[in-house]
């Protein structure tokens, strides 16, 4: 099934089809991959922004935050141009504990991801108000968001803000 879904849709994706290929392989036990020996093997792609972007988002899904922080060195300075590849970026940061960096990584970026991210940044120092004022901006652009929504409802009750938490709790499918 899968090779003839890779031969359906070959023409309509921009990066080799790596995200379904990777997918294929983790439900088959590849354990290479799974352990991340295989990551090390697609160093060829930090050429391409779109390859790097989903080879990032695979390391992120398997929990390799550091194989991303180990490649910024060898990625070309245009990447950087890519909000979305910066936004997975901070987001390894953020899951390494490394706020200031994540910080810079999405400095001048206003996305639903740099929003939550900074909202969760301020949400672990307890800066509930700045934290919620992020959250909603994330919600501005993606008024779906569950990420959002999840962190936003509690806060808008912890804050007193009822109304915002009505509306929020309404948000919820």
């Amino acid at each position: 099934e899968v090779s003839k879904c890779v031969q359906r849709t070959s023409s309509y994706s921009n990066n080799n089809q790596i995200w379904m290929t990777s997918f294929a392989n983790l439900s088959l036990f590849d354990k290479d991959l799974i352990y991340g020996d295989k990551l090390n093997e697609l160093k060829g792609i930090l050429e391409n922004v779109s390859y790097t972007e989903t080879w990032f988002k695979l390391a992120l899904y398997l929990n390799k935050e550091e194989t991303i922080i180990k490649q910024i060195p060898f990625l070309p300075d245009s990447s950087f141009n890519s909000a979305v590849l910066r936004e997975l970026i901070a987001f390894a940061y953020y899951r390494l504990g490394q706020e200031q960096n994540a910080l810079d990584f999405i400095d001048g970026i206003n996305t639903p991801n740099a929003e939550n991210i900074r909202g969760n940044i301020k949400l672990k120092t307890k800066e509930y108000e700045l934290a919620l004022g992020h959250f909603k901006l994330a919600l501005i652009n993606k008024p779906n968001s569950l990420n959002s929504i999840e962190r936003a409802l509690p806060l808008s009750w912890v804050l007193g803000q009822w109304d915002e938490g009505i509306k929020l709790a309404r948000k919820i499918k």
